[in-house]
């Protein structure tokens, strides 16, 4: 969008936000405090060495956002963030600065989000009759299965709700670019991620404002979905200017990573020198990956030993794609009415291989396609014929399958 203006050039990032001060101030809304503003900016660019290395541009375009949204940075409010990438600066909202926005507007009475993790009641329903609700177990480790949004608009008594399950948030998370074996927000704070993804669904049923609409654009950015520079109101150009700068250049969006490097190590000079607070996130992020890492290997032994098994008696042609995975709960069910009879006349061993793996990848549906419903299918499949006689052949059925007992399909693969 230009070259940069020959004026005096910023020596460093605390003189570039020493220059701004004046428009920084002007910016920012009345109720809040432009020095503590400028506090918070010059301990942010001090104690973080990567956006020390950003461009003055981006930085001096995502601090005059964060005064004119009127949204703290890097604090545990969690209003927003400064992140730096390729070495450039980008202003990201926190679900909480998302919020904060929607109640200035002035037309919200409330608004909330939260994640439902397994083992909580949650009932939701749409239509005439739409309905949400969710009583937590109270077990902040369990796994997270959906995340929902709400709010009330002033003047009225119904509330707007946004639910989405998991297949629907690790959509939104890739649809950025995430890379697993970097650092993210999504890593580090996954749920808050799952939230102000709802909560970004649900704003376009909210009244909107200049400040939330600017806002919902750098979220945008920062998730790489959109470039930096078409998020940046183009009124920033003035004080930029006066500081020697032309608005950032058109990028094309970059992956959401927040950082190239892999996380510190436990014992490392680095790790030591981060807060109990900031380890403990690592550490939580570093089991979620750990964890991640072992369940995507028992799913792939799985899948191969299904592969083969199902090979082994004719059925490779019927193998759902070469992940062994399913689109859907109809196409799960539809392969079982295809096959079952295979599958029941294989050895009890077999069966159990088979099974783990269709268990599996139902409960990664998340629906009702669960342990219960895929053994009932299987016991359902029409009874296997003797190609040779046409007649039912004898079949080894594993007791463990009875109406009693579901039998045991645990995992069996690497441990």
């Amino acid at each position: 969008m230009g070259d940069a203006i020959e004026r005096d050039q910023p020596e460093s990032p605390e003189h570039l936000i020493e220059m701004l001060a004046p428009d920084i101030r002007q910016a920012l809304p009345v109720h809040l405090n432009p020095d503590r503003l400028l506090r918070i900016l010059m301990t942010v660019v001090r104690t973080d060495e990567k956006l020390r290395a950003c461009s003055p541009e981006s930085f001096a375009a995502s601090i005059l956002t964060a005064a004119q949204l009127g949204l703290e940075v890097n604090t545990p409010l969690g209003h927003a963030y400064l992140i730096a990438r390729n070495g450039e600066c980008t202003f990201m909202p926190g679900y909480q600065g998302m919020i904060e926005l929607a109640y200035r507007t002035g037309k919200v009475e409330a608004i909330d989000a939260e994640v439902v993790r397994e083992g909580d009641l949650f009932e939701w329903k749409l239509g005439t009759g739409r309905k949400l609700v969710h009583e937590p177990t109270g077990n902040p480790d369990a796994p997270i299965t959906h995340a929902y949004a709400t709010a009330v608009i002033k003047g009225s008594t119904v509330v707007r709700f946004k639910v989405l399950r998991m297949a629907e948030i690790i959509a939104a998370r890739d649809a950025g670019g995430f890379n697993p074996n970097r650092r993210s927000p999504w890593k580090t704070d996954f749920a808050a991620m799952a939230m102000k993804t709802a909560i970004r669904r649900l704003f376009k049923y909210l009244p909107k404002s200049p400040e939330l609409s600017t806002a919902i654009a750098h979220d945008e950015a920062a998730m790489g979905m959109r470039p930096f520079s078409t998020a940046v109101d183009p009124q920033l150009s003035a004080p930029m200017e006066r500081a020697g700068l032309a608005l950032p250049p058109h990028v094309e969006p970059g992956p959401i990573d927040v950082a190239a490097e892999p996380m510190p190590e436990e014992g490392s000079a680095e790790y030591e020198g981060l807060s109990t607070q900031e380890q403990a996130d690592i550490d939580q992020a570093r089991d979620h990956d750990e964890r991640e890492a072992k369940a995507a290997a028992q799913r792939t032994y799985d899948i191969r030993a299904a592969f083969e098994t199902c090979a082994a008696h004719g059925m490779g042609d019927g193998f759902p794609g070469d992940d062994g995975g399913f689109r859907s709960e109809d196409a799960l069910l539809g392969w079982i009415r295809a096959n079952g009879s295979k599958v029941r006349a294989m050895a009890v061993s077999e069966k159990k291989i088979v099974a783990t793996w269709l268990i599996r990848e139902g409960r990664l549906l998340e629906t009702r396609v669960i342990k219960p419903v895929v053994l009932r299918a299987l016991r359902d499949a029409p009874e296997p014929h003797d190609p040779s006689t046409g007649e039912v052949a004898p079949e080894d059925e594993p007791s463990g399958w009875s109406d009693g007992d579901e039998g045991d399909t645990g995992d069996s693969g690497p441990h």
